[in-house]
């Protein structure tokens, strides 16, 4: 193993590492356009509330402002419990797994910004859900400015609801479907799929796909 490659192996095997690179980062890397342009607007508006309420030097106020505007925007607009699963703190109930997905079908069923809606990753590939699993969800929002907004607004809220019910969810959002990784193992579960854009991509890369109720009754 080369120098560079135990040096990442270290940082990703070691949780205190793997926290600060989590909180630097927080998967902008993976981002689309209008999700990171959300992201970042969103923590200037957080850097200008925390640079008006706190008091002292200018320096002190603007190195204490990014610090507490990248930790809010961490901890409710990133994905912390699912990281949670790599620290040893995340532990959820497989009987919350289908609820959730429920309720937020009920959620964005009628938001016109949300198009499609897929669950993939282990889930995807599993059984069904243990309790150290995590649920990674693409959302393919509409065309144009208008729903591009309401599209991050929407994913905000499911990162923030997510947050806060301690559930490990890892939700992108994408402008569409080309932009989504595809691996042949994986059988994606559908939850929203507006003019069939989600079975109509898979189809012509030669894989299928499952309904929330499909999957409900395979496991």
């Amino acid at each position: 193993m080369s120098t560079g490659s135990a040096l990442r192996y270290y940082l990703f095997q070691n949780k205190i590492s793997l926290l600060l690179i989590n909180w630097l980062f927080q998967g902008m890397r993976s981002m689309g356009t209008a999700d990171l342009t959300g992201k970042v607007i969103f923590e200037i508006l957080f850097f200008g509330f925390f640079l008006f309420i706190f008091n002292g030097s200018l320096i002190y106020r603007i190195t204490i402002s990014l610090i507490a505007a990248h930790t809010v925007n961490w901890l409710i607009n990133a994905h912390f419990w699912d990281l949670g699963r790599f620290m040893g703190i995340t532990r959820t109930s497989p009987n919350r797994f289908f609820p959730y997905l429920r309720k937020m079908m009920s959620r964005i069923s009628q938001n016109n910004s949300i198009v499609a809606i897929i669950v993939i990753g282990g889930v995807s590939r599993n059984a069904g859900f243990r309790e150290t699993s995590d649920v990674d969800m693409i959302f393919i929002r509409g065309k144009g400015f208008k729903n591009a907004v309401r599209s991050v607004l929407v994913t905000v809220r499911e990162r923030f609801s997510a947050f806060f019910r301690k559930f490990p969810l890892h939700v992108e959002l994408y402008e569409n479907m080309s932009s989504v990784r595809h691996r042949n193992d994986e059988v994606p579960i559908v939850l929203k799929d507006v003019g069939n854009i989600v079975s109509y991509w898979y189809k012509k890369t030669g894989g299928i796909t499952r309904s929330l109720d499909d999957f409900d009754n395979q496991t």
